[in-house]
């Protein structure tokens, strides 16, 4: 299907590159659980098992409301529901902040990740909407760059505050999301945009339609393919380089590094397919590409040195499949008022990724006994997703 949407004569950069700011902030939410959890487990008495679950929670409450909340960006307004999110997640961390115990603290983090996946739904149509055709791929890709530049500045800067104690690690972000959501009002307040709204029949008639096309279904897998290997690599990263003899703090540093190469590899995507290149094709090289590094870093007996630079390469290229997937949502949407609903596929599948991607890999490497069969996990990953890609790009030859 190939609608016709909206048409502007330039790109509203500005309104483009605040949208992905205020994104980075939300998801620093991501990035500073995991130096946290020492401290949070000490203070509050948290089993390991709730500890995982606030480093989860925000990808199962994306897993499970990601289409509905992609739909609500089309029936509630765009703009309004990434200033919602915003809200929503700085609340969340301020009262996280005040939580004395791992009940009210897992009930926050429930919060934050309810405004997440309300902003993680909403940004991406609404940079398609201030973007002009020729420059959506463009801004797609900066949408991309989001999610590893947010979770980078999160581990790196959360340990210059866990020296002061993990609330005030909290109290911090919830600032920071307070004065992103804001500014982010504030100033997108009089963008020229779609209006939005709709009878309960016509939001169920965008979800409908989404569901009965079998591209956005294809979408959402393929990035749930990517999603459980990259998300996996980096939450266990740190504990393979610790087990491979480095320090917990440089182990730290070199797992922000690995998380940041992402961001470039987001911007070589829109580079690319602004210069016409077929995305399923993209897609598929990528894909390619991370199983060859993935099993290279864990399949030889390679030194740790070698490995960690085989894990940059991985990440790097790896970051070219957000903004391939979120550049082709327009292709799969019957119609502009339901570019949200596609979007919403998208982040299911990513959160789904995210969500099953850790535990997959640990248990992978609890029956081997080692991390040496993850490069065969990676190798199946990247070759579902090939086969995804494959379907998706029989069915836009349609």
């Amino acid at each position: 299907m190939s609608p016709e949407f909206p048409v502007r004569s330039h790109s509203d950069w500005p309104a483009i590159w605040l949208t992905v700011g205020v994104a980075v902030v939300a998801a620093m939410q991501l990035g500073k659980v995991p130096p946290a959890i020492p401290l949070l487990r000490q203070d509050l008495g948290l089993s390991l098992v709730a500890a995982g679950w606030l480093v989860s929670l925000v990808h199962l409450i994306g897993a499970g409301i990601g289409v509905v909340a992609g739909s609500l960006a089309d029936q509630f307004g765009r703009r309004r529901l990434v200033s919602l999110g915003l809200g929503l997640m700085a609340v969340g961390s301020l009262a996280g902040a005040l939580a004395n115990n791992g009940g009210g603290l897992l009930t926050a983090r429930a919060i934050e990740g309810l405004g997440f996946a309300a902003m993680a739904a909403g940004g991406p149509s609404l940079i398609f909407e201030l973007a002009t055709v020729r420059d959506r791929a463009l801004a797609l890709s900066a949408w991309g760059a989001f999610f590893p530049a947010g979770i980078a500045l999160g581990l790196a800067i959360s340990p210059l505050l866990l020296d002061h104690g993990w609330a005030l690690l909290w109290a911090v972000n919830g600032v920071l999301l307070c004065a992103a959501a804001l500014t982010f009002g504030i100033a997108t307040r009089r963008l020229a945009l779609v209006r939005p709204g709709g009878s309960a029949a016509q939001f169920a008639a965008r979800v409908g339609d989404a569901a009965r096309c079998p591209g956005p279904w294809l979408l959402g897998l393929c990035f749930t393919a990517y999603s459980c290997q990259w998300v996996a690599l980096m939450a266990w990263l740190p504990t393979m380089l610790i087990e491979a003899g480095y320090e917990g703090k440089t182990a730290a540093l070199m797992v922000t590094l690995v998380v940041a190469v992402n961001i470039p590899g987001n911007f070589t995507a829109g580079w690319l397919l602004q210069r016409g290149l077929p995305r399923t094709a993209l897609i598929m090289a990528t894909f390619a590409a991370m199983a060859a590094s993935g099993w290279a870093m864990f399949g030889l007996a390679l030194e740790p040195p070698v490995q960690f630079a085989l894990a940059l390469l991985f990440s790097t290229v790896a970051g070219i499949i957000p903004a391939a997937i979120f550049a082709a949502a327009p292709r799969h949407s019957a119609n502009p008022d339901g570019i949200g609903a596609v979007n919403g596929f998208i982040i299911q599948g990513s959160n789904l990724g995210a969500l099953i991607g850790p535990p997959a890999l640990a248990l992978v490497g609890t029956i081997v006994g080692g991390w040496q069969a993850s490069g065969g996990y990676v190798v199946i990953a990247c070759a579902v997703g090939m086969a995804l890609a494959l379907a998706l790009a029989a069915v836009e030859r349609r």
